[in-house]
């Protein structure tokens, strides 16, 4: 098979495995692509995107990225990072979306890392009386998909949501996420067959 960048690559060109240092990574040499501190969302997108229809693992090392705009999960993807205290994602002031979301996706995964909504930087959301939106100021929001798995999670800080599986998300779980002063529900869920295990609510 062919690789890229030592990543194998199917016949579409697509990489089946993509990864993303973030700007104080301690040793982001190798990395597919490496932001710079600013708008890390767009990396990450990027990273995404390149790994096609056909879905992959998506790898984010150890540090700090800095979120913008809200990152879109693909299909048949896992995305992972090195650990729940080693990779944080936080939200820009005043972004007032959501940091990561899968709309009418299958077979996703989450895991192994820090959420950080950021919410007395916001200026909008539960803590700030005007949530207006369900669907914005989650950490995680999950809508109408099948067959996720949100794992080793941390996510705290959230406007409203810590995490959101809503509007009939089928067949998907819950294992060892906890949540942390988020400001409407650390969990909710609007799902049928959701499984939850491990999880703690602080």
């Amino acid at each position: 098979m062919l690789t890229l960048n030592g990543i194998p690559v199917e016949k579409t060109g697509k990489a089946t495995s993509v990864s993303v240092a973030a700007s104080n990574t301690a040793n982001p040499e190798g990395a597919d692509f490496v932001c710079d501190g600013t708008a890390d969302d767009v990396q990450i997108q990027a990273a995404i995107d390149s790994l096609g229809a056909a879905g992959g693992r998506g790898y984010l090392a150890e540090g700090l990225y800095n979120i913008a705009a809200e990152v879109t999960l693909v299909d048949n993807m896992i995305l992972c990072g090195a650990g729940q205290m080693a990779t944080k994602l936080k939200l820009v002031a005043t972004t007032n979306t959501n940091i990561v979301s899968a709309t009418s996706k299958t077979g996703v995964t989450i895991c192994d890392m820090w959420f950080d909504g950021n919410e007395a930087n916001q200026t909008a959301g539960w803590f700030h009386k005007n949530a207006g939106d369900e669907e914005k100021n989650n950490n995680i929001y999950i809508i109408g998909c099948a067959n996720v798995i949100i794992r080793d999670v941390l996510t705290e800080e959230a406007a409203n949501n810590g995490v959101l599986f809503y509007d009939g998300t089928t067949d998907s779980n819950m294992i060892r996420v906890t949540c942390i002063d988020c400001e409407w529900h650390g969990l909710e869920i609007w799902a049928f067959g959701a499984d939850i295990s491990g999880c703690r609510i602080i």
